[in-house]
């Protein structure tokens, strides 16, 4: 998180000319909210007021990542945006939220993996396990979520990999699909799903599986063999900053 960390500096050397009270508005994908709120912000905003002798409030505004972007495009006061996925940037781009020039922010790099329940019951090993007949999934809706389409390039790549056949690939994924029975907006709905106990299993980031594993919720983390690496970025947005 050092890059988000630069990236608030950067953003408070622009807010910091007005004479009104420091405010930073922060908006970032749903499964960054502990890590941000309980964390990154109020020790930031300490550090910030021990150097500088002013009093910071950071804000955080948490959702569905590509949600988040068109929220940003219609007029939300968002200073900072943390997406799950650099296209949604590239969304805010086209808006003219975000100069072209004006280059995203890796923040963190987290591996894709399968939860399910206690145990792991259904055998499942990896992402073409998930094809497996009668497996209830939850996923993450791709149409709001950036973890809904990191999942599906682990789904659909792995499957190439292994097979090395764009058609066996595709016929392993309509085969995954019909076995979710709910689309949640977020990673983060997802697990809330799986915690009421809807599904047998679900895809999301290895980073907010093991800080769910760590609040003692019941679950068995898998990590397939295959993978992709989710790269979550942060970045200015120039329209509400300058």
């Amino acid at each position: 998180m050092a890059g988000l960390a630069l990236l608030i500096f950067s953003s408070l050397s622009i807010l910091s000319h007005s004479k009104k009270p420091l405010k930073l508005i922060v908006y970032a994908y749903s499964t960054q909210v502990e890590l941000l709120s309980q964390g990154i912000f109020p020790d930031f905003e300490k550090y910030w007021e021990s150097m500088h002798g002013r009093e910071l409030t950071i804000e955080g505004v948490f959702g569905p990542s590509l949600t988040l972007a068109g929220e940003i495009i219609l007029g939300a006061p968002a200073d900072v945006a943390i997406l799950s996925d650099e296209q949604h940037v590239n969304y805010l781009k086209l808006g003219k939220m975000v100069r072209e020039n004006n280059q995203p922010i890796v923040v963190s790099m987290t591996p894709m993996v399968i939860v399910t329940r206690p145990g792991n019951p259904a055998g499942i090993n990896d992402f073409a396990d998930l094809a497996m007949p009668g497996l209830r999934l939850i996923h993450p809706d791709p149409r709001s979520s950036g973890a809904g389409a990191w999942a599906i390039l682990a789904e659909y790549g792995c499957s190439a990999s292994d097979t090395e056949s764009e058609i066996d690939a595709a016929n392993t994924l309509a085969a995954i699909w019909d076995n979710v029975i709910l689309l949640a907006p977020s990673a983060r709905a997802s697990l809330m799903l799986f915690e009421l106990g809807a599904g047998d299993a679900y895809v999301t980031y290895e980073q907010d599986a093991r800080l769910t594993l760590a609040r003692h919720v019941a679950l068995s983390i898998v990590i397939p063999p295959c993978t992709v690496i989710a790269e979550p970025v942060a970045v200015i947005v120039d329209k509400n900053v300058t």
